[in-house]
């Protein structure tokens, strides 16, 4: 399925993207400021492990963009709380540094997936939704719950 086709599949209702931006790079927190600005998702931030973990618990965020390296850890380390969570979050790690080395890493210890930075406005959303609904179905899933559609309301978001 095309993305701007699984966009717009997405209704309103109370299953709103909740995104959690997570390192210390501004330009990185502004560029992603810009691609939600065109959407209905809403982002936070969080320049420590601690604070966007705790985020997380209170928002029930379930897509974490972090940065490799953070003040209080790194991504493996946010990984590895983010398993202990209920509602199950599905990591993204960004980094400028992107070689199949890291690729593999991130994939084989169980993150979502790897964005490349500077973001690509169309592949952030793509992945975003993507990493969204894995979470989704992951919670219903064990809950006992099928899911009949993963779908979010996403306002002017274009692929």
């Amino acid at each position: 399925m095309k993305i701007s086709k699984a966009i717009s599949e997405v209704r309103s209702g109370t299953d709103m993207i909740a995104v959690l931006a997570l390192g210390q790079r501004t330009q990185d927190h502004i560029a992603l400021c810009g691609v939600f600005s065109h959407t209905n998702w809403k982002l936070y931030e969080a320049d420590t492990r601690r604070k966007g973990l705790e985020l997380v618990r209170q928002k029930g965020i379930r897509v974490v963009i972090c940065e490799t390296e953070l003040p209080d850890g790194n991504w493996q380390v946010v990984l590895d709380e983010l398993r202990d969570l209920s509602v199950h979050p599905q990591l993204v790690v960004s980094s400028h540094r992107v070689d199949p080395q890291l690729w593999g890493e991130v994939l084989n210890l169980g993150a979502y997936d790897l964005l490349p930075t500077p973001f690509e406005p169309a592949e952030v959303r793509r992945v975003v939704v993507q990493a969204w609904l894995a979470s989704k179905n992951k919670v219903q899933t064990e809950t006992g719950f099928r899911m009949l559609s993963g779908q979010v309301r996403v306002a002017a978001a274009q692929a």
